[in-house]
């Protein structure tokens, strides 16, 4: 009955480490994905403040077009 209780008491350990072990696991994920999260929220609100820009200014002209393009192109970098 003793060794019985022995190998429970060591099933346990054995049980609750590799339960943390996982909780670790899921926390970090977690922590990952909320960071990702908040970085495509980003690049969505810089898009939609190119798109506001673009539609209020309607390209009135090339440098306009140019200074537009390189912003667009910095966007699509860090969404990417």
């Amino acid at each position: 009955m003793a060794a019985l209780r022995t190998e429970v008491g060591e099933l346990s350990k054995h049980f609750e480490i590799g339960f943390n072990s996982m909780e670790q696991r899921f926390d970090s994920m977690e922590q990952r994905f909320d960071k990702l999260s908040r970085e495509i929220a980003d690049g969505l609100s810089r898009i939609n403040d190119t798109i506001e820009v673009l539609n209020r200014d309607k390209l009135n002209s090339d440098t306009d077009y140019i200074s537009l393009r390189r912003r667009v192109g910095k966007l699509e970098r860090k969404v990417s």
